[in-house]
């Protein structure tokens, strides 16, 4: 959640009121004048004037609330109506709240219109003595609102919305940008499961679903949901080990179920690709499947053997390629750290070369965290594996950004188990990367808590 304001005061008040509230919620400030830039947190609040520019560094949110509504101007210019043009573009299902206490212009009249980014009333107070009263005006961006959509609908992510009720078997697991979407389990677990810095599907021996199981899923979440599900992503751990046979009649059921559909996407693996024809590629394409999230993790190919990650640097790019041959979108994942301190320069330095390779759309950057139970967590226990420094973490970063070079890729580096939440694009944004992490290294920037991290 992103709250908005204008002035410092306000921004002071506000995480002051959450603190105050909600004393365990982690809260991060991002404002030039408190020379804080802190992203990545469940909820940021935010200067206007610091990120009306830097969409792409805030990422994906489901909910920005603007204090002061009634500054967001009239038409398609200024700074509130820039950004939040920027986020709708990130999340198309952003929803934004606006509260004010004077919800009138002498010129436009009222603030909330059908035609206005504030286009419903979902709270109205009045306070005795104040002329208009205190008015809460919750709205959604144009095109999203849907008659009889509640407050709590909004305020309530999605993430939980459209999965309530569903049948899924153990913990599932999604990339945080799908948090929007309806989440299907056509697979339970992971086919390979050998990655030694992993316990995600530990537990769940792989097996894909019965088909006729998963086509009631979908039934049963067309029934409750319906055309409000517009992006679906399909579990566990590398869905696209699924045969064609079984992911045409689910692609076509999604596509008839829900109309407002606007992608599908799953996790994947090279072997996953490799093992797909280009003519089946192209088929699950043709049937929706957009968007790929692949965890090569390193392009080091030491790195690789020795996280057992089943597949090399040149199994990778050949996968990009057959992936961009058939119109499917990439997401990458490296992991900061996987080289441990003996190979964590080679690390960085392939990684940038693979992730230039492969030019994904989105690259994203994670940090290793050592789980126990997990092969490395026991690596490191007994010394065979030792975690670079948070400085020599921040350095592999700065490799991978200073040295990838895809044609154009939104980057992110801020999930919850990095130090440094950062953000932007790939080339174009690389300077500014840069100086945000040299900021760090030479400490005018503070590292994130370790007890704020977390997978």
């Amino acid at each position: 959640m992103l709250v908005l304001a204008h002035v410092r005061e306000l921004l002071e008040q506000a995480a002051d009121k959450l603190r105050a509230v909600a004393p365990d919620l982690p809260v991060g400030l991002y404002s030039a004048g408190l020379k804080r830039r802190d992203l990545g947190y469940p909820v940021t609040i935010a200067g206007i004037q610091s990120v009306y520019q830097r969409g792409c560094d805030v990422g994906a949110v489901d909910l920005v609330i603007v204090d002061e509504a009634h500054l967001i101007a009239p038409d398609c210019e200024g700074m509130y109506r820039t950004f939040l043009a920027d986020m709708q573009q990130i999340n198309p299902q952003v929803r934004v709240i606006g509260l004010t206490a004077t919800p009138f212009r002498m010129k436009s009249g009222s603030i909330c219109s059908p035609d206005n980014i504030l286009n419903e009333i979902c709270y109205e107070v009045g306070v005795p003595g104040v002329r208009c009263g205190a008015q809460g005006w919750g709205t959604v961006l144009p095109g999203v609102w849907e008659p009889g959509l509640r407050l709590a609908d909004v305020l309530g992510a999605d993430r939980s919305t459209y999965n309530q009720g569903m049948r899924y078997v153990g913990t599932v697991y999604r990339p945080p940008s799908e948090a929007n979407s309806y989440l299907l389990q056509a697979t339970i677990g992971c086919s390979w499961n050998h990655c030694t810095y992993c316990a995600t599907y530990e537990g769940k021996q792989f097996r894909v679903r019965p088909l006729d199981e998963t086509l009631e899923d979908i039934a049963i979440a067309g029934r409750e949901f319906g055309a409000r599900v517009r992006k679906v992503f399909v579990m566990d751990g590398d869905a696209l080990v699924m045969e064609l046979g079984l992911w045409e009649p689910i692609l076509e059921a999604l596509r008839a179920t829900f109309p407002n559909l606007r992608r599908v996407s799953c996790y994947a693996t090279a072997m996953n690709l490799l093992a797909k024809t280009p003519e089946e590629l192209r088929r699950l394409r043709e049937l929706g499947l957009e968007l790929l999230y692949i965890g090569p993790e390193s392009g080091d190919d030491v790195t690789l053997k020795r996280i057992a990650k089943g597949a090399n640097s040149a199994d990778h790019v050949e996968a990009a390629a057959k992936a961009r041959r058939a119109g499917m979108k990439q997401s990458l994942i490296f992991l900061l750290g996987a080289g441990g301190v003996e190979r964590s320069m080679e690390h960085a330095t392939a990684s940038a070369r693979l992730a230039t390779a492969m030019d994904p759309t989105f690259l994203s950057a994670l940090t290793l965290m050592l789980i126990p139970s997990t092969p490395i967590h026991k690596l490191a226990q007994t010394g065979r594996f030792q975690m670079p420094s948070v400085e020599d973490l921040l350095r592999e970063l700065r490799i991978l950004v200073d040295e990838a070079n895809p044609s154009d890729a939104i980057f992110r580096c801020n999930h919850a188990s990095n130090y440094l939440p950062i953000g932007g694009r790939l080339p174009r944004d690389r300077e500014a990367i840069l100086q945000q992490i040299d900021a760090a290294l030479s400490g005018e920037v503070p590292f994130r808590e370790e007890w704020s991290r977390g997978l």
